[in-house]
């Protein structure tokens, strides 16, 4: 009985663990805009100019391209984007986009294409420091790779 008992306990703590909010955890994502509710965030932002500087570089600028999803996940991995610190309002943004580099002419095929970034939880700005970590990818696996807990979810609510 007595070990029971310390089982119990054991598997009460256990369960406490794992009840923290899922807002914590690397692999909660979730959906908050698609088609032109994503690009109008995306325009709509402070610093935008900047943005659509590094997407052109990629040949992906905001004008010529075509917002499918916006992702969010609260949880920022300072190692993945190699930073110090982070700021506490900082989330992780993925958009889904297809690139466009003339007039129904997709830059890289029928893929869609990834942009992750840090921006502020109230998604109207992008300051000059969370522009250092816009990394653009021209395909899922590219993506996949860097940050594989968006490739999971990806992968599951693609199956569903």
């Amino acid at each position: 009985m007595k070990y029971f008992s310390v089982f119990v306990v054991f598997y009460a703590g256990v369960l406490f663990v794992h009840a923290e909010s899922d807002e914590t955890r690397p692999d909660y994502w979730v959906k908050i805009a698609s088609g032109h509710d994503c690009k109008t965030i995306l325009t709509t932002l402070a610093l935008a100019s900047q943005l659509d500087e590094k997407l052109t570089v990629e040949k992906c600028g905001l004008v010529d391209l075509q917002c499918k999803e916006f992702y969010l996940n609260p949880f920022v991995d300072s190692a993945m984007f190699q930073l110090h610190d982070v700021a506490e309002e900082d989330n992780t943004y993925v958009i889904e986009v297809y690139c466009y580099n003339a007039p129904g002419r997709l830059a890289y095929g029928r893929n869609t294409s990834f942009v992750e970034f840090l921006m502020d939880s109230e998604l109207n700005e992008i300051t000059s420091v969370q522009l250092r970590t816009v990394n653009f990818f021209q395909n899922f696996s590219a993506i996949a790779e860097f940050d594989w807990s968006f490739g999971a979810y990806y992968q599951s609510a693609a199956a569903r």
